[in-house]
């Protein structure tokens, strides 16, 4: 017997939550040492573990993978399964329908050793990822990978987060440059944006909901109640203490029946279309394991349906199915459960918006129930073509799939769900209805509310079987506003970083240039601290850096941030900032492998609108960065400086004819700022905080003028002293 072949060795997971030198964006790394496989000693060898993966990914020859294809054989062999891990984690999140597209891999030094870095959106879900595709990686070597096998992988990935609900909500947020981070990951709660400009939503309920609102929903009783009293047509119900109680409320009202807990969402202890006393009594049961609040009701006949309103306009409609198989006429029911959920986990690897397998652990009584009045069991074969239900109750989680109707719904439908959102004030809803169909009208009978959701769950929607439908994104529209275009993007407040030698009292001048304008600013020093005015802003467990700090202090509406090397290997707690003020330490030659070089070459490629530069160290700079990928701001704070390299660079000049005058030269002529009327020259620190508050407002978008009005608040004149005092 042939000892087992070597599995890949992979070093703990290193997870950076922001830009770095090594991924501009959040990102996961690995340490890959590489197993004893001979398939990578040749070009043939290694092209065939990507086939084999490739195939039971069922990865398309035009998609994903593109480098760890090539094969080549001088590559060495940790180097290239770094790459072709790091792939394969990005191929996995994309098929749980995270839209990550960045990964790379390099060299750790001397030795058969490689790093892999890939990008995630959700953390769990990134180190997921890295698992599974290090088993993928060893089951394609030892050539036991199968379909099965993949699949169950992607599963597992899927799963990682277990909420998808905040899910697409993130992944909207991603998509349009919107920053997130955890407030809570227990809630959920989530804060959308940075300082001033943030948001916070727990699951979907924004701030602007309202909390008396938001409880009616949850007290299904009281809800109801006021929606029968309105005229909307709700079931018959009363809340129960005990399983007689239940009895006895179930045979007045009439079988069939709903027991359910009454102030509880997402159908947790819910059961339906119970027919006699023993049901009730299991029901009661399994209700209160979730709750002491146990309601009795009216069960209602029909198919359900989700009713989408977004800002009291109802946008969306969708039937929930439940799960269903149908007969070939020679498989048993659980057979075809078997095969249906085999085409299923094929089409996952596809599309994240397949149906769910039909996993009947989540619903085993209910199950043998429902074949029973069917007149089927499990070893039942039904005949070719008859649709077998499984499940009365709809869910995703039990394999039901989601439908879009919105172009069948009937007016009257629409209307009726944004008149329960005024009844109940609520701008955001998702109204659980039940008809026979959705194209009839509710006023003509046979139908009923359920229920009112205040956090509906997008998901539904978003990543519907048939259709999808995007409500996320006029969602956050809602919540944000339109995303705005711009050197600030939507949901981010200005930040201006210093990078290189500059002591951060330069701030100062801009910190009350912006209090004249009236914005708070807030400093998030080197040495480790963070303040807003005078409040000093302790670190969390969730914002440990100065800098995530500031941008969760709703105080502040411009953040100032000294960079250090610390930020550059744990990752920047921003994608994108306003300025940088980049300077050369003074007294010390640097050369292109300086990490100072290597920082600022990801500052004006990646993150930076604009860079500030000394116009004294252009020369260097220029020789060293691509300054054609971000606006560029000279700074001439001792003047001289009238002569500008090319007319597509700004320059911020302290001089001119009355020996102080701010000028700004941009697009070929020379615009004067503010004209200071100092009998002398400021001091040399003075000035070059002068004409940075000056570049960074002007980066942030701000008029001339305003920066004119703002800078001459800020600056102490020699006559206006000698006439105060």
């Amino acid at each position: 017997m042939s000892p087992p072949a070597p599995t890949l060795a992979m070093g703990k997971p290193g997870v950076t939550t922001g830009p770095s030198l090594l991924l501009p964006r959040q990102s996961v790394s690995q340490r890959i040492a590489a197993p004893a496989w001979p398939l990578l000693a040749s070009a043939a060898g290694r092209q065939h573990l990507v086939a084999r993966l490739r195939e039971a990914l069922l990865i398309e020859q035009a998609e994903a993978l593109p480098g760890g294809a090539q094969g080549d054989a001088a590559v060495p062999p940790a180097l290239f399964l770094a790459r072709l891990l790091a792939e394969t984690a990005v191929v996995l999140q994309r098929v749980a329908g995270h839209p990550v597209a960045l990964c790379e891999a390099g060299a750790l030094g001397p030795g058969d050793a490689g790093l892999a870095t890939w990008e995630y959106l959700l953390a769990p879900t990134g180190r997921a990822a890295g698992e599974a595709a290090a088993e993928l990686l060893t089951a394609a070597a030892e050539g036991d990978v199968s379909f099965e096998r993949a699949s169950e992988l992607v599963e597992r990935v899927c799963s990682a987060v277990g909420n998808g609900v905040v899910e697409v909500v993130l992944e909207a947020a991603y998509r349009r440059g919107l920053p997130f981070r955890v407030v809570d990951p227990v809630w959920p709660v989530h804060a959308f944006g940075q300082g001033s400009a943030m948001r916070r939503l727990m699951t979907s309920i924004s701030e602007s909901q309202g909390h008396i609102s938001t409880i009616f929903t949850k007290d299904k009783v009281f809800s109801l109640r006021i929606l029968r009293e309105a005229g909307f047509p709700v079931p018959l119900h009363r809340l129960v203490r005990s399983e007689s109680e239940a009895v006895a409320v179930a045979e007045a009202l009439g079988y069939p029946v709903v027991v359910k807990p009454s102030d509880l969402l997402r159908s947790k202890g819910v059961s339906v279309n119970l027919q006699s006393a023993e049901a009730v009594r299991l029901a009661f049961r399994e209700a209160r394991a979730h709750s002491n609040a146990i309601l009795v009701e009216n069960h209602l006949a029909g198919l359900p349906y989700r009713i989408l309103v977004l800002g009291g306009r109802a946008c969306a409609a969708m039937r929930r199915s439940v799960p269903m198989v149908t007969g070939d006429g020679v498989s048993d029911v659980q057979g075809l459960i078997d095969k249906t959920n085999r085409a299923r986990a094929r089409a996952l690897l596809k599309s994240a918006s397949a149906p769910r397998k039909i996993n009947i652990a989540n619903f085993r009584d209910e199950l043998g129930r429902c074949l029973a009045e069917q007149g089927l069991s499990l070893q039942s074969v039904p005949p070719a073509g008859r649709e077998v239900q499984l499940a009365f109750m709809a869910q995703t989680g039990r394999g039901g799939e989601n439908l879009d109707v919105t172009a069948a719904i009937h007016p009257d439908n629409l209307a009726m769900a944004e008149a329960v959102a005024r009844v109940l004030e609520m701008p955001t809803l998702g109204l659980d209805f039940m008809t026979d169909d959705i194209a009839r009208s509710w006023k003509e009978g046979h139908c009923g509310i359920n229920e009112v959701n205040a956090e509906p769950a997008f998901s539904l929607h978003q990543r519907a079987t048939s259709a999808p439908r995007d409500v996320v994104t006029p969602y956050l529209d809602q919540v944000f506003g339109p995303a705005c275009s711009g050197p600030v993007g939507p949901g981010q407040i200005p930040i201006v970083c210093l990078l290189g030698g500059t002591d951060t009292t330069v701030f100062a001048r801009l910190e009350c240039a912006l209090a004249a304008l009236g914005q708070r600013s807030g400093l998030a020093g080197g040495d480790d601290h963070a303040q807003v005015g005078r409040f000093r802003l302790p670190a969390t467990r969730l914002a440990r850096r100065p800098a995530d700090r500031l941008l969760a202090d709703a105080r502040v509406d411009w953040a100032l941030v000294d960079l250090t090397a610390a930020d550059f290997s744990s990752g920047l707690a921003f994608e994108r900032c306003t300025a940088c003020y980049l300077t050369l330490p003074p007294r010390r030659p640097l050369a292109a492998g300086d990490a100072l070089v290597k920082q600022a070459r990801l500052m004006a490629h990646a993150i930076a609108c604009t860079l500030i530069l000394p116009h004294a160290d252009h020369a260097f700079w220029r020789q060293h960065l691509d300054l054609s990928r971000c606006r560029v701001i000279l700074l001439a704070p001792q003047g001289g400086a009238a002569a500008v390299d090319g007319s597509a660079v700004e320059c911020l000049e302290l001089g001119g004819e009355r020996g102080g005058d701010l000028r700004h030269h941009h697009s070929g002529r020379a615009e004067r700022l503010l004209a200071l009327d100092s009998g002398a020259p400021l001091p040399a620190s003075d000035a070059e905080a002068l004409v940075l508050a000056a570049a960074a407002l002007l980066a942030a978008g701000r008029h001339p003028r305003d920066v004119a009005a703002a800078l001459d608040m800020t600056v102490d004149r020699p006559q206006q002293k000698q006439e105060a005092s």
